[in-house]
């Protein structure tokens, strides 16, 4: 009977089909041999670190730190932030102090400072208009420059970055306005830190007058000093021309009339006083 079973396994053996599976079934069952007793000792245990701190250094130096104790790093993403510094790393994956194993990917995120904003374009705006266009993004007016222009009296005619210009979110922007037609022949004198009364006289004394007066809260100054002009001192105007101011108070911010001063003042009063010698003249030349 034994020849005969030989015989009949060795027929069994020249079928393909029975060759490929006891092929299959000898590479499973060294594949479970060397994954129990090979890969999965290996995988549970392979040495176990701790991930550390590279938070708040530059990106160079937290890979390199990374990189010496064993781990692998990813610059996960560049981030425009203001909590931290440009080319800082203000975050990574896994956190510092997790145990994780050798070789692991460790993600990092670095700061690419302020926030960029676009400059919009601020020509043709007066400075009220450009500040407040600028404040809304987060930039501010730098030096105002007055210069010769065909343009109407403080326009402003050119900017330091031109619109559409990508910069870091803070910056000042530098402005230059025009001195209107012509130009002008008067020096604005410094008002600021005078009281009210003394800057309209240092205005008649240069032969220009008082514009609008504005009001802002301040308890750190007398009341009706002034805190800002427009145009700025060293401006030149024209004869007659007028200087707007902002003053201190106390109470709500509010806004006078163009050409007021100090509130209580009467110019209505000192009109009549002018015209009462005119009066007189008239009567004596209808004598």
């Amino acid at each position: 009977m034994k020849p005969n079973l030989i015989t009949k396994l060795l027929d069994l053996w020249k079928n393909r089909l029975v060759r490929v599976a006891v092929y299959a079934f000898a590479a499973g069952v060294i594949f479970v041999l060397a994954l129990d007793n090979v890969i999965m000792p290996w995988y549970v245990y392979a040495s176990e670190l701790e991930t550390p701190d590279v938070t708040g250094m530059k990106s160079a130096d937290g890979v390199a730190v990374l990189e010496e104790a064993g781990f692998r790093v990813v610059i996960d993403d560049t981030v425009f932030t203001e909590k931290a510094d440009p080319d800082e790393i203000f975050k990574q994956r896994p956190e510092p102090g997790q145990v994780v194993k050798a070789g692991r990917r460790v993600y990092l995120l670095v700061s690419g400072g302020d926030p960029i904003v676009v400059v919009p374009s601020l020509r043709g705006k007066s400075i009220a208009d450009a500040r407040m266009t600028l404040e809304r993004i987060g930039l501010t007016v730098g030096k105002a420059e007055r210069v010769p222009s065909g343009s109407p009296r403080d326009v402003i005619v050119g900017q330091q970055y031109p619109a559409g210009t990508k910069i870091r979110k803070g910056k000042t922007v530098d402005v230059s306005m025009s001195i209107g037609y012509g130009g002008g022949a008067v020096e604005v004198p410094r008002l600021v830190g005078e009281s009210l009364a003394d800057a309209k006289r240092l205005l008649e004394a240069k032969n220009l007058r008082l514009g609008r007066v504005s009001y802002q809260p301040s308890s750190e100054l007398l009341p009706n000093t002034v805190l800002d002009q427009y145009p700025s001192a060293g401006g030149r105007l024209d004869e007659q021309d007028q200087v707007d101011v902002v003053v201190s108070e106390i109470g709500e911010t509010g806004t006078d009339e163009p050409g007021t001063d100090e509130p209580g003042t009467d110019e209505t009063a000192e009109e009549e006083d002018e015209a009462v010698p005119q009066a007189e003249e008239d009567e004596s030349g209808a004598q």
